[in-house]
């Protein structure tokens, strides 16, 4: 018999081990700090983006 076996531990089921695989890969995704190069934004989106004044005709 192995050394770690608990009789009392019930067994996980494969998909409960792959959501909770899932979850913890979704978390890490979220709560990681934005790390690496940046891209720069095109012209387009600079100027897409960029505060535009009100049209008073």
């Amino acid at each position: 018999m192995d050394a770690d076996y608990d009789p009392s531990e019930q067994p996980v089921s494969k998909k409960k081990r792959k959501k909770e695989k899932q979850d913890r890969k979704k978390k890490t995704k979220e709560d990681a700090p934005l790390m690496g190069k940046k891209r720069k934004k095109s012209h387009f989106a600079e100027v897409i983006t960029k505060n535009k004044p009100v049209f008073d005709p």
